[in-house]
């Protein structure tokens, strides 16, 4: 029985048969009919009444197969099979997936003496839980049960008296089946060859079948996956032939019985094994592994596994990337594996918490991948300098977050190094010498010693030609200071955060080439020590800038001589940059720039912003619509006009400022000088760009006076008076 849809009407489906198949319908309640004759496979039966219930009727004695599949328009339509008939089916290969409303109601049951395959019968059925008499099917003849309750989700009927002798693939069988939960264990199983996911994703499934016949099995691989219930003891099953057993155990729960009796001796893959097996911890000590090959993520997230695997045979395992990943209690020692084959450690230990054991025996001289191997391995502090890394291209994230380890590492071999991004971050004990690395092939140390607080080891010797991200390298690096001014930057192109509270840092770094470096921003952010002199960079390349000196309170050193055509961020540049206080009014700026917050609480007194104020209103080439912040920044009444000018001519915002109606106090006062009003009080030293000096001098009596002087005096020579006098500029 099924349902047509909106008009046109029509049912769909594919047969087989020996002959034309005769068919008549009726819409339910009875009151249209029809009938016809089926000479083609792919059948459209069409004119049928618009929104009704069809029963469909198929004489069976010529009929061989039916399906509904692909037939994605139709195979919803199907709702009841209500009788089978004596058709001798052949196949039913995919008779009913994806029939989401399927119920079977029928009393009789389908002949399948001659059917070899029912390989995804109701796979995606997601309603079926019938017929109530399926347990009294004849599977004599089915040799193939792949995926036959694959996605049913609601089924869960007895099968316990199929007879199973002649099958040979069980893969996927009951895979999403998340509702069965029916005892299986009189199976024959002695001729399955696979049972690979079986049981993946069965999450309700948790019956006995430790006597199952498992000789011929070669493939388990997902049998058990993410098969939440499922605990019971399969150590009694015959795995000699089995091949392949990757993620059989993978999000398994619940599973924690004794299989170290299994031999694995053929096994060659156990990718993922008890992944996320977080209730697993078993001995397997004594399985045979020769033959394994891959090993990749065998306890990777088995968060109570602490077993020895002393003596597991690795020689011939080239893969052990992310093995002991997130394996929070395991620490074993493994010092003696054969390691001469591996190629990939990658993650091996990472957030491994626990562990800490020798493994400075290892041969790691064929390993190409070292990524995050130890990368949140809190505990783990253990010689490796032994270790040939001659092959080795990946340490990005090796040590990051390995909180304990500080052993020397300087004699390993980085020549052919490509990636050292993060490899010390968070490293926060780590304080080793490796200055002599040969560095010459590294392309990237993007936050290489990000908040590593003891680094301070000398690096000015590493060959950084090919480097082209350096971004957060020393970011949060308090300790380090240390000359690099050296290196060769040529290719770099990320420098943002790369000194990013890096607090003690303070080298000259000013004949870096800066030349393809786009990214500027938060580069020396809260580096409060640093001021060097940088101004000759070239920045023609440069598109980021933003809170490239925020809070780098001791920074003050010309730029008037960078190139600004590209950079389209400068938003806090100089926010809380007390110490700054130069002439930025020859920038030339770009289109579309962002200032926001760029002189926020910046040291720039009112002469420097009223020049540049001045300045840019001059320059005809600026940019409109820019935003510029200027919070506590003041400027002279002669420079109102010119703010006037780029409010209204060019469109800008300036948020923030404020008019100051006395003289900026601009001084370098020689101590020679006198003026015919005593006692005076210097209000704040600053260098005009044209190089003379003023200074603006004033006493309790109102003595007011503006001298131009040419030459620098010794503030020490001076008597300071009237201190709530200053004019702070």
């Amino acid at each position: 029985m099924g349902k047509t849809g909106s008009s046109p009407t029509s049912l769909s489906f594919n047969i087989n048969f020996t002959a034309p198949v005769d068919y008549t319908w009726e819409t339910i309640p009875a009151a249209q009919s029809g009938a016809g004759t089926i000479s083609t496979t792919n059948v459209v039966i069409s004119w049928l009444p618009s929104g009704a219930k069809i029963r469909l009727k198929l004489k069976s004695n010529n009929l061989r197969y039916f399906s509904v599949y692909p037939l994605s328009s139709d195979r919803n339509k199907l709702l009841f099979v209500e009788q089978w008939g004596d058709a001798p089916w052949t196949s039913m290969v995919q008779s009913f997936q994806y029939a989401e409303n399927l119920q079977i109601i029928s009393t009789d049951i389908p002949d399948l003496s001659h059917v070899q395959s029912m390989s995804r019968m109701f796979k995606g059925c997601t309603n079926l839980n019938s017929p109530t008499n399926i347990n009294q099917w004849k599977v004599d003849s089915v040799w193939d049960m792949t995926g036959v309750f694959m996605d049913a989700a609601s089924f869960n009927q007895p099968l316990d008296d199929w007879n199973t002798t002649n099958v040979y693939v069980m893969e996927e069988m009951f895979s999403g089946a998340i509702s069965f939960n029916q005892p299986i264990h009189t199976w024959n199983t002695s001729l399955v060859k696979s049972m690979s996911r079986m049981f993946c994703n069965a999450s309700s499934f948790n019956q006995p079948i430790g006597n199952w016949d498992t000789w011929n099995v070669e493939i388990m691989t997902g049998m058990f996956k993410n098969a939440l219930s499922f605990n019971q003891p399969i150590d009694n099953w015959n795995t000699q032939n089995l091949v392949d057993i990757s993620e059989m155990f993978y999000g398994a729960s619940s599973f924690n019985q004794p299989i170290n009796s299994w031999n694995i001796g053929n096994v060659g893959f156990m990718n993922n094994l008890f992944m996320h097996a977080i209730a697993f911890n078993q001995p397997l000590n004594n399985w045979n592994t020769s033959s394994v090959m891959e090993m990749e993520g065998v306890f990777n997230g088995a968060t109570s596994f602490n077993q020895p695997l002393n003596n597991w045979n690795t020689a011939q395992v080239q893969d052990f990337t992310a093995m002991f990943h997130r394996a929070e209690s395991f620490n074993q020692n493994i010092n003696t594996w054969n390691m001469s084959k591996a190629r990939k450690l990658n993650a091996m230990f990472c957030d491994a918490t626990a562990f800490n054991q020798p493994i400075s025996n290892w041969n790691v001289s064929s390993v190409f991948d070292m990524e995050s191997m130890f990368q949140g391995a809190k505990a783990f502090n253990q010689p490796l300098e032994l270790w040939n890394t001659g092959k080795v291209l990946f340490l990005h994230k090796m040590f990051s977050g390995a909180e304990a380890f500080n052993q020397p590492i300087h004699t390993w071999n980085t020549t052919n190094v490509v990636n050292m991004d993060s490899m010390f971050q968070g490293a926060v004990v780590f304080n080793q010498p490796i200055g002599n690395w040969n560095t010459s092939g590294v392309k990237r140390m993007h936050a290489m010693f990000k908040n590593n607080s003891v680094f301070n080891q000398n690096i000015s010797a590493w060959d950084t030609k090919s480097v082209e991200d350096f971004s957060e390298m020393f970011s949060g690096a308090v300790a380090f200071n240390q000359p690099i001014g050296t290196w060769n930057t040529e290719k770099a192109k990320y420098m943002n955060g790369m000194f990013e509270n890096a607090s003690n840092f303070n080298q000259p770094i000013g004949t870096w080439n800066t030349g393809k470096v786009e990214y500027f921003s938060s580069m020396f952010s809260g580096s409060v020590s640093f001021n060097q002199a940088i101004g000759t960079w070239h920045t023609a390349s440069a598109t980021q800038m933003q809170s490239m000196f925020q809070h780098a309170s001791s920074f003050n050193q010309p730029l008037y001589a960078w190139n600004f055509s590209e950079v389209n961020s400068m938003d806090n540049m100089f926010s809380g940059a007390k110490a700054f206080n130069q002439f930025i009014g020859s920038w030339k700026l770009t289109d579309g720039v962002s200032m926001l917050g760029m002189l926020d609480s910046s040291g720039l007194d009112c002469s420097m912003f009223t020049s540049a104020l001045i300045a840019w209103s001059k320059d005809s080439s600026y940019p409109k619509f820019i935003n510029l912040g200027a919070r506590g920044l003041r400027y002279r009444p002669n420079a109102a006009s010119a703010r006037n000018q780029l409010l209204e001519n060019l469109k800008w915002t300036i948020t923030g400022d404020t008019m100051q109606t006395l003289p900026c106090c601009i001084m370098n006062y020689q101590a020679q000088e006198t003026t015919s009003c005593p006692p005076f009080v210097i209000a704040k030293d600053t260098m005009l760009s044209s190089g003379r000096y003023f200074v603006h001098l004033t006493n309790s009596n109102g003595c007011d006076s503006i001298l131009r002087v040419d030459r620098r005096f010794n503030l020490s020579s001076m008597i300071f008076l009237f201190e709530e006098n200053i004019e702070r500029g």
